[in-house]
């Protein structure tokens, strides 16, 4: 994609965002179906095993909300042939999805200075992915430069387009919200966890025994 005259300066090319909007003529290449099939798949199955598979975690609504979302984008953005668009998309929000289960990974490792490493990378990254180009890039182009230039192409699926992707921008700023609150944690307390994964514990067999020993014992007493 780096080559395409609709990938943008930003990300590494040499076009602009709003030229990917003079392809919806155009098939999109067997390059780009691969690549739109692979996201898709894996968001629905990232969405299947976290509704099924997994336990209740912090981040349930976030990140249902953030699945069905992008399982709309990918999907619309493939149908309605705004493929070149779509991939700008996934693209962006992959740079910060390498960083951030790089952190997850290891954040548990107990090796601190790795941890701050990984943690100041997954700060820059998702500050100028996430935060600069996707906002101020993407979503202008989307919403501001193509009803401008392309007034006679809009579709019905351009107007949900933006609220997704205005949607996935709000996600974005509250994720990094609590990207600075770990980072604090770190600094204030010398602990290192990820906040937002941790699970709905379930109380232990020891805790229910002793739970029902005080409550025993406290009736004994009352009769």
């Amino acid at each position: 994609m780096k080559d395409e005259p609709w990938f943008p300066a930003s990300l590494g090319g040499s076009g602009e965002v709003v030229l990917s909007f003079d392809t919806l003529s155009d098939a999109p290449s067997p390059a780009l179906k691969y690549y739109f099939m692979v996201q898709l798949g894996y968001h629905v199955h990232s969405l299947l095993f976290m509704v099924f598979f997994s336990p209740i975690r912090n981040d349930f609504i976030e990140m249902l909300l953030h699945h069905v979302a992008t399982i709309i984008l990918i999907g619309g953005s493939y149908l309605a042939n705004y493929s070149a668009f779509g991939a700008l998309v996934v693209f962006t929000h992959d740079i910060g999805d390498v960083t951030g289960y790089g952190i997850k990974s290891i954040v548990d490792s107990g090796h601190t200075a790795l941890v701050v490493v990984m943690y100041v990378v997954l700060l820059v990254s998702w500050a100028y992915s996430r935060l600069y180009v996707f906002p101020f890039h993407l979503i202008y182009s989307s919403a501001i430069e193509l009803p401008l230039k392309h007034p006679d192409i809009l579709g019905a699926f351009v107007y949900p387009m933006n609220v997704m992707l205005c949607m996935l921008e709000v996600l974005h700023v509250y994720w990094y919200s609590l990207f600075l609150v770990m980072g604090y944690t770190l600094l204030r307390k010398g602990v290192h966890e990820d906040i937002q994964q941790k699970c709905k514990e379930a109380p232990s067999a020891d805790d229910v025994d002793a739970v029902g020993e005080e409550v025993l014992g406290a009736k004994s007493k009352a009769d």
